[in-house]
């Protein structure tokens, strides 16, 4: 086999030297790790299918069609008009960095805080005009400059710090002979340090019997908590242990403070007086919040994050400033920066390293902690302004009649295991297909086309087709496929969304939508073979009738902050009045998604990929 004509193949000479571990959540302390556990309490129970009023749709004022289009969508599909948002944006594929976190983040974000949207959006829509494509991000020799010193600081945290944790170490000794000090001296390792402490020291004052003694415990402990926890957790404690703890404004749920930006003429930011002048602690909590999240609304802007720093610095305690020195420190990565625009746009809320690629906290496999919300985001867009009126009109038509005509599954043959025994990724994909295929036919009436040889499927393969999987022609688009209206085609490769309008081979997408095709996936660039929702997963979500098109990307596709994207209508539900498959039917992993959105239960109990990386697929 040609080895160029691999999912994710990048030749030796072209490939970065990085290492592909992917990307960790940042840790939550417990103030606002509590926070956050209250809010998913009050929203959990309440879940619900994506609804036209959850959805916000993004447009270009630079390409008026987008706008057109997307009040033809806010007509045809009920969503509200004040849903739709206009962005100053080039007409372009790709959108500079800088120019991403100020207009589309922080305008977004401001958008929706004013808007009183800002805990109701679940879904982005993008449209005609909207770049595809987020470029990496470019450090300038002032940003080097800060970068520089935020590390600096972060050195001289721990050894500041260092003295506070001992002393705190030493008083639970005092009171508890058995006590054994943790070891080490940079902040990850204070901070268990620190956190084994405080355990002890709770215990220590829980386990007395005497009011007097636990009073004077208690009263020597107060001034080592204001140095190591801070002004504002303290506060939170107090609130949380009356339940008058405020919900948190989306980005500041998660410390460190996150990454998102917002327009220069964001309201003016509450002064460290203006918060101590309040007179409550309730007060206090909510004005920090929202101090906070107006500097992180601003988070492209140098004298923002100075503040924040300084803010945190005032009120969170050394543990939190670490964190956000760190994350500081991550925005200025520049490797593997460059992401697809919608997918990037998922993690809206978020604070995360942007290099390489993040796991989906939305995935049913996910065991990433929901810090913040997710959001699904999808785009109406095509080759042409009038392809997406086309998808919409043929979604509409298909979910109501209910999508009708075959499968067509073109497996390469590959078999799941190499030659020593061990798992092939390549395989391991291509048995996700053959897996697809053997459901299909034990517990559905559907028609079938499937092949399993390395050769692609010649053209006009197949007639009358509802959904087409298959792969990998990277270079060259073979239309195999004569499609039903309303058709949802997926080919797995490279670069197959690499432009949906500029002229050459091998952009699948651009011409699976031009032969009718009214929905689609695929990578802006490289995405390896990782990024693709398997079709084991896919199709088969897709055919129980039960998830809008948008559930069933969001829930099966593996990375944000990366290459992938998907076109069509995210409320698509093309076999709702025609399901094709039983929830029983599914394999039980895929079953507990649906339990888990009748009953409410907790995460779901299958197991999520692991984070190894082999440069074709996490596996």
């Amino acid at each position: 086999m040609n080895d160029n004509l691999r999912p994710g193949h990048v030749p030796a000479s072209q490939r970065p030297r990085v290492n592909f571990a992917p990307r960790q959540p940042i840790p939550i302390p417990w103030p606002t790790l509590l926070a956050t556990l209250l809010l998913l309490a009050m929203t959990a129970s309440a879940a619900n299918a994506l609804e036209p009023d959850d959805i916000l749709l993004l447009t270009n004022k630079n390409v008026p069609q987008g706008r057109r289009l997307a009040e033809y969508y806010a007509e045809k599909r009920g969503v509200p008009p004040k849903h739709i948002l206009e962005l100053d944006l080039p007409a372009t594929d790709d959108i500079p960095f800088d120019t991403y976190e100020q207009q589309v983040v922080g305008g977004t974000r401001q958008f929706l805080r004013d808007a009183g949207l800002e805990h109701k959006i679940t879904c982005i829509v993008t449209f005609w005009g909207v770049p595809l494509r987020i470029a990496g991000r470019v450090n300038s020799p002032e940003d080097l400059a800060e970068l520089e010193a935020i590390g600096n600081e972060l050195q001289l945290l721990a050894a500041s710090v260092e003295p506070w944790v001992a002393e705190l170490e030493n008083h639970v000794k005092a009171h508890d002979l058995s006590f054994t000090s943790a070891a080490g001296n940079d902040m990850d390792a204070l901070k268990i340090r620190s956190d084994t402490a405080w355990a002890a020291a709770i215990a220590i004052s829980q386990g007395m019997t005497n009011p007097s003694q636990r009073e004077a415990f208690d009263t020597s402990m107060r001034p080592l908590t204001a140095r190591l926890l801070g002004k504002i957790p303290q506060l939170e404690r107090q609130l949380a242990e009356t339940h008058e703890l405020p919900e948190p404004p989306h980005g500041v749920s998660a410390m460190p403070p996150g990454h998102a930006t917002s327009p220069a003429s964001a309201p003016a930011i509450a002064t460290r007086e203006a918060l101590a002048a309040e007179s409550t602690p309730l007060e206090q909590v909510a004005r920090h919040r929202l101090a906070a999240a107006r500097l992180q609304d601003q988070r492209y802007n140098r004298d923002a994050r100075r503040e924040l720093r300084d803010l945190i610095r005032q009120d969170m305690g050394p543990f939190q400033l670490a964190r956000l020195l760190k994350a500081q420190a991550d925005y200025f990565q520049t490797v593997d920066t460059a992401a697809a625009f919608d997918n990037e746009l998922a993690l809206l809320w978020w604070d995360y390293p942007r290099s390489k690629w993040f796991p989906n906290p939305l995935n049913f496999k996910a065991k990433v902690p929901m810090v913040a919300p997710a959001i699904m985001t999808m785009r109406l867009d095509g080759p042409q302004s009038g392809t997406a009126r086309d998808i919409i009109l043929a979604s509409l038509k298909a979910e109501i009649a209910g999508l009708k005509g075959q499968v067509c599954l073109d497996s390469r043959g590959i078999p799941p295991l190499d030659k020593h025994g061990k798992t092939d990724p390549y395989g391991a994909y291509d048995q996700s297909i053959r897996n697809l295929e053997k459901l299909l036919n034990d517990h559905t009436l559907m028609s079938v086309t499937f092949d399993d040889r390395p050769e692609l499927l010649p053209a006009q393969s197949a007639r009358d087709v509802a959904i087409y999987l298959g792969w990998y022609s990277p270079n060259l688009y073979v239309p195999s496929c004569a499609f039903s209206s309303g058709a949802i085609a997926m080919h797995i490769a490279s670069f197959t969304m690499a432009s949906l309008h500029r002229q050459g081979q091998g952009l699948w997408c651009r011409d699976l939508l031009n032969d009718g095709a009214a929905a689609t996936f695929g990578p802006v660039a490289e995405p390896y073979l990782l990024a693709f929702p398997p079709a084991d997963e896919f199709v088969p979500l897709l055919l129980t009738g039960k998830l809008t098109l948008a559930e069933v990307y969001w829930k099966t596709t593996p990375a944000t902050s990366w290459m992938m994207a998907m076109i069509g209508d995210p409320l698509y539900m093309p076999y709702k009045n025609n399901p094709q498959l039983k929830i029983a039917d599914l394999p039980l992993a895929l079953q507990h998604i649906f339990q888990r959105r009748e009953d409410g239960t907790g995460p779901s109990t299958a197991t999520a990929p692991s984070a190894k990386h082999d440069g074709n697929r996490i596996h």
